[in-house]
């Protein structure tokens, strides 16, 4: 009974779809991120990480990418 269930039912392929999708988003952010330079993380290498520090501006970040 149970066995004809599971195979007749058209919900069993979203466990599967999800996993595909959590794969490819997965593969997708390792390869973005193994592919970038060195130099793309200095400025958030840069980045005050002191508690009470303030954060820094969308202007502080521009003066550091322009020092390099």
């Amino acid at each position: 009974m149970y066995a004809q269930m599971f195979r007749e039912s058209p919900l069993l392929i979203m466990p599967l779809v999800s996993l595909v999708f959590f794969f490819a988003v997965f593969v997708a952010v390792v390869f973005r991120f193994m592919t970038k330079s060195k130099s793309a993380f200095d400025p958030m290498a840069a980045l005050p990480l002191e508690d009470g520090a303030p954060l820094a501006s969308h202007d502080a970040i521009q003066e550091v990418r322009n020092v390099q």
